[in-house]
């Protein structure tokens, strides 16, 4: 997978190679992608519920 750009906290860019892939591949790596990114947020969140109560 490539590198996911972080824009703000809640805002993340998708860099996603469309050239010579079918629409079917390229949907299938941006909702990958998408799932890894709530995943390391909802980690992010809850590491920081553990160590200062905010979120």
């Amino acid at each position: 997978m490539g590198e996911n750009i972080r824009v703000s906290d809640n805002l993340f860019v998708l860099p996603v190679d469309m050239e010579g892939r079918s629409v079917d591949d390229i949907a299938r790596e941006a909702a990958e992608r998408i799932v890894e990114i709530c995943d390391r947020v909802g980690r992010e969140r809850e590491a920081s519920k553990k160590n200062n109560g905010d979120v």
